[in-house]
């Protein structure tokens, strides 16, 4: 395991999800958004490291990418359970997420692909989406705020989850096919 300063911040975002969890399952809300700031910051600080640092490696790829599932998955699970966020949206995120993981299991056991897919900028944006809303979600139970930023964030990221997701799977599909023409993610 190549041991770097993106990785280890990819890994504190992983060691931070069970902490988030028990802080909303025990109602320490504040605490549960500063822990998921800090995560969603360690989100953007390793890309960005490992950039600049010239420390990407395929294991940190891989290994964001994980994270970044079971961050999301994590969050919204407990959020919907608690009814702090509506269970349709933790429902799209979730799906998608199982879609892109199953398919990455595909192309790895069936079809012997390797191919490491980027993330494209639709899925960047859904990120950034399913983070603000989670962001708003605790927020909003901490201080009362109006719901018409909470109806267009909940749209936004639903319509975010369900484009990144078949995005995903055009590329994927063009992939098992060795398309080599397909449309990369960018």
């Amino acid at each position: 395991m190549p041991i770097n300063i993106p990785n280890m911040l990819t890994v504190l975002r992983v060691l931070l999800i069970p902490l988030l969890v028990i802080c909303v399952m025990r109602e320490k809300i504040g605490f549960a958004l500063l822990v998921f700031a800090i995560a969603a910051a360690s989100d953007a600080l390793d890309g960005f490291l490992a950039r600049w640092l010239r420390q990407r490696t395929t294991f940190g790829a891989y290994l964001d990418a994980v994270a970044d599932k079971l961050l999301m998955t994590a969050t919204y699970v407990v959020l919907a359970v608690h009814a702090i966020m509506p269970s349709w949206l933790a429902v799209l995120v979730i799906s998608r997420d199982v879609l892109i993981s199953v398919g990455v299991f595909v192309m790895l056991a069936v079809a012997h692909r390797r191919e490491n897919i980027p993330p494209s900028r639709i899925s960047k944006w859904n990120t950034i989406c399913q983070a603000l809303t989670v962001l708003f979600v605790l927020t909003k139970t901490l201080v009362p705020l109006h719901p018409l930023p909470g109806a267009v964030l909940y749209a936004t990221t639903g319509s975010l989850t369900v484009v990144s997701g078949l995005h995903y799977l055009y590329v994927g599909l063009n992939v098992l096919h060795g398309d080599e023409d397909r449309d990369e993610p960018s």
